[in-house]
């Protein structure tokens, strides 16, 4: 997921449940590096549980991506 979708993880029904049973891949976004640091689910998850990913930034939304 996107680091704007990690930083509202924390109000997904069942959060915790699916971080148990998968690795959150967190993708940066601009603006969003500190925002998702600091975020409930990253202060509640084990190190283990998630992993982010600063990688070269597309300007693409997954809307965008969808239409294709």
């Amino acid at each position: 997921m996107g680091a704007d979708n990690f930083i509202k993880f924390h109000k997904w029904y069942s959060w915790q449940k699916i971080a148990k049973i998968v690795n959150i891949v967190v993708f940066a976004r601009k603006n969003y590096f500190t925002k998702a640091f600091n975020s409930i689910a990253s202060r509640r998850l084990k190190k283990s549980e998630w992993l982010y990913i600063n990688s070269k930034k597309i300007n693409i939304s997954s809307s965008l991506i969808r239409k294709f």
